[in-house]
């Protein structure tokens, strides 16, 4: 992954693009139009200005190398920024980029242009801080209610009636390039050794300091405890990760570029708390990246990876695999173009990893969406409703799979990202867990015990729709599953003797698989949906006939309990027709030939679940 992330950096920089990790600017709750504010340090007068009539966009932070703040305790050491108590508050002096900036370097670097640099600072430190004041205020009053809409803050000063933008000069981009690779130190300097990423013999880091919260900062050395020799001083250092300035720049201009182009939020549009953080790193097998073809591979991997996580109709399906083929003969041979999936986010100094797939070929997630779309419209159509209402990507995964939550954060992503590498991947994924959580699923709603969980709950009004269309999709995930070969589904051993006296019903049958003892056990979910609707009709909204469903799990001797009470409760609510009598003497037929079929009291409940959510939907629909 990380050679990976070094080669996109390789590339970036052979397409002549920023040599620095470029921070995006925040635009959020500012709306319409941000600007970038210069705050002038006037030299000749000693007064404080501001000028803030500049547009602020990517290519501005790029000019003004807004590379981020210093995260947790670590020095501020940038003089363009997006809180501009880092400029003018001096009371904090680890977190006051002037003071920080000239106690670090000043006769470290023996370079002309940063000397410069430092003098200016040093003339602005004396002239506006000797005080130890802040000017936050002072700035606050100049900008007005514009403050609202200033995304960058960047210091300049005045001199001679002269604007020196500080960003701008060559001392600043020599000490910034210090700051964001070199991160030597007395306590940990530079040192001849073997670079962990490229192999070579050089000069490396004995302490990488990778940015917090990111990615690399996996790699970041600060816990003894797991050093060689139980140890952080330079030599143990080495020996666990030794990098050099060279791969760094490349490593992080490499994960610059994912972080902007080639990152999915999965839960972000269903409004549940949480939500997955997904990093796309692609690879070319065989070649390396061209700089003319990062910003196609980019695109395209967005694409095949959106197109497994919303629903897509096959004609956007194939236009992706056209422009892949179109990106390929840019090669001049065939190729294939893989990604890593890594999951995770940064939060504060820490990156919480969660799960890493590997390798996986972008043609896979064209075939996936692919069989996802089939389903979705095989399952829409049995409702008479479009492909997207039916969609089963990894959002509409995330929207029903129960994750226990704390605090607004899911506290254990693990079942749902080794679900989606069985997705990815097709490696062998438990059935049991698919029809435990449909179960847990449909109980968090019954019951109405949304908090602790990611479920969303719904307006009162969409509840049972909810409901019924999460367990249908759970049967649509199992039957994804299994074509993507992640799990196997029983074969009908028996010869069909039964006709199902609804054709639709028989067609949910054939497309969802189903063997004799599932079809019985929906069928019996059918008639308890009925019986629910002329519950709801006389107005129990709550549907008394569910209160006979055990979420906890239904023995063979209970569902038989539950058939003999469905046969009362179709007489007494006068819904006994011929239709429904011939459903039920179907499904018993089936059941009292499948009964030592019925072993598994989770699975028990699915089906039957299963079944009153589609007469419940059907009747919804009509």
């Amino acid at each position: 992954m990380f050679e990976a992330l070094k080669e996109i950096g390789e590339a970036v920089l052979s397409a002549g693009r920023s040599e620095f990790k470029i921070e995006k600017i925040k635009t959020k709750g500012r709306g319409g139009e941000v600007f970038l504010a210069k705050v002038i340090f006037n030299l000749d007068n000693g007064k404080l200005e501001c000028d803030y009539s500049f547009k602020c966009t990517q290519k501005t932070a790029e000019e003004y190398l807004w590379i981020g703040n210093a995260r947790g305790q670590k020095p501020q050491l940038v003089l363009t920024t997006d809180d501009p108590k880092y400029l003018l508050d001096s009371s904090k002096p680890k977190k006051w980029a002037i003071g920080q900036i000239i106690c670090t370097f000043d006769g470290k670097l023996c370079d002309t242009d940063v000397m410069n640099l430092l003098a200016l600072l040093k003339e602005v430190e004396l002239k506006f801080f000797s005080k130890k004041k802040s000017h936050v205020e002072d700035l606050d009053e100049l900008l007005g209610k514009v403050k609202e809409q200033v995304a960058l803050y960047t210091a300049c000063v005045k001199r001679d009636g002269v604007i020196i933008d500080l960003a701008k000069e060559p001392g600043y981009r020599k000490l910034l390039y210090y700051v964001a690779y070199v991160s030597e130190s007395d306590e940990y300097p530079v040192v001849r050794g073997v670079c962990h990423i490229c192999g070579m013999e050089k000069d490396v880091l004995t302490n990488p300091s990778y940015r917090e919260g990111t990615i690399l900062c996996i790699y970041n050395l600060d816990k003894a405890g797991f050093m060689p020799e139980l140890s952080r001083s330079p030599w143990a250092t080495m020996k666990a990760h030794a990098v050099c300035i060279d791969c760094k720049r490349k490593m992080l201009l490499g994960l610059g570029f994912v972080e902007q182009k080639l990152t999915f939020s999965i839960g972000a549009s269903t409004k549940q708390p949480g939500k997955l953080r997904v990093f796309l790193i692609p690879k070319i097998l065989g070649t390396k990246l061209m700089p003319e073809t990062l910003d196609g591979i980019a695109s395209e991997g967005n694409k095949a990876f959106g197109a497994v996580s919303v629903y897509k109709n096959l004609e956007e399906v194939e236009k992706i695999m056209e422009d892949m083929m179109e990106l390929d003969s840019m090669y001049g041979f065939p190729s294939t173009y893989i990604l890593n999936v890594l999951f995770g986010y940064g939060e504060s100094s820490h990156f919480h990893f969660q799960h890493l797939i590997q390798d996986v070929p972008v043609m896979r997630l064209i075939e996936l969406s692919r069989i996802m779309t089939r389903i979705s419209n095989e399952v829409a159509s049995l409702f008479m409703e479009k492909g997207d209402n039916w969609s089963i990507g990894f959002e509409d995964i995330f929207s029903i799979f129960p994750l226990g939550v704390r605090e607004g954060k899911v506290m254990n992503w693990k079942p749902l990202v080794e679900l989606f590498e069985s997705l990815l991947r097709g490696t062998a994924y438990p059935k049991d867990n698919i029809i435990s959580n449909a179960v847990l699923f449909a109980s968090i709603h019954k019951h109405g015990t949304y908090k602790g969980y990611n479920i969303r709950q719904p307006p009162k009004k969409t509840e049972e729709v909810q409901l019924c269309g999460g367990l249908l999709k759970y049967n649509m995930l199992l039957k994804l599953l299994k074509e993507v070969g992640a799990i196997r589904l029983e074969q009908e051993s028996r010869v069909g003797i039964f006709e199902i006296p609804d054709k639709d019903v028989e067609d949910f049958f054939s497309k969802m698989n189903y063997v004799e003892w599932q079809k019985a056990l929906f069928l019996l979910g059918v008639l308890v949906g009925k019986i629910g609707i002329e519950q709801y009709k006389k107005g129990d909204s709550k549907k008394a006939v569910l209160n006979k469903i055990n979420f906890e799990g239904m023995s063979a001797e209970r569902v038989k309990l539950l058939a003999n009470y469905v046969l009362e409760g179709l007489r007494n609510y006068r819904v006994l027709d011929s239709r429904n009598e011939a459903i039920y003497a179907c499904m018993k037929a089936m059941l009292d030939r499948n009964l030592e079929l019925l072993r598994n009291p989770i699975d028990n409940v699915f089906y039957i679940l299963s079944g009153y959510a589609y007469a419940t939907l059907q009747a919804i629909r009509r």
